[in-house]
């Protein structure tokens, strides 16, 4: 199997793979092939290994790591409980956010509680423990012969945590294979697809009524 080393500190002999397929096993120094280039071993690096319980043995070093994806040793803590952080609260909390997702969830309505809870939902379904930079806008939405208030809601999927020294801690790397970036470009991608068919729909009904207008002037 190949997997890359998302932790490694060679004073306390203890080090962490990750594999392909998100699998987080644990190794000593003692495990790698003799012919491997222990020196080299840092987070980042790409290895190849065999599965023993939970550990992984016989490890072959395949690639060191580069300079660009040498990777933070730190651990950090995840909160226990699903967190919303408003933008001065990411910015300045106790957490430190440890991988975001590239787009935002957005939603519309009247309830804020149940605005609030879709972002949640959104936000768990992609492995996030966090919804940062949370904000609420309120509008005017425009409809034919009214208008009426309603509140915009958007926020950055996250997972954040608090650096510790406990082992049960997740490097940066671990936190970022948590999020799942797929689903997050998929709710994307559908949202701007929404967006066109609404303003397309709008188009339509705006030169419908116009035609409807000519229509009863010329027969008038």
């Amino acid at each position: 199997m190949q997997g890359t080393i998302s932790y490694w500190d060679q004073e306390k002999d203890d080090g962490r793979i990750q594999s392909s397929d998100g699998q987080i096993l644990t190794f000593k120094l003692g495990s790698f092939s003799p012919d491997s280039r222990n020196s080299e071993l840092s987070s980042g690096a790409v290895v190849e290994y065999e599965v023993s319980g939970s550990e992984a043995v016989n490890i072959k070093l395949v690639a060191a790591a580069s300079q660009d994806d040498a990777q933070d040793d730190e651990l950090y803590a995840l909160p226990e409980t699903f967190r919303i952080l408003k933008p001065e609260e990411t910015e300045k909390g106790d957490f430190v956010v440890l991988a975001s997702g590239a787009h935002a969830f957005h939603t519309e309505g009247r309830n804020l509680e149940l605005m609030k809870q879709r972002i949640i939902n959104h936000c768990k379904a992609c492995g996030a423990n966090s919804a940062v930079n949370y904000r609420i806008d309120k509008f005017i939405k425009n409809s034919i012969g009214f208008s009426y208030y309603l509140y915009k809601a958007e926020a950055y999927p996250a997972v954040i945590g608090r650096p510790t020294q406990h082992m049960s801690g997740v490097t940066r790397m671990e936190a970022s294979d948590l999020l799942n970036q797929d689903y997050i470009e998929k709710y994307h991608k559908e949202e701007k697809n929404a967006s066109r068919g609404a303003l397309a729909m709008k188009i339509c009904a705006v030169i419908l009524f116009f035609i409807f207008c000519l229509g009863f002037v010329l027969t008038a």
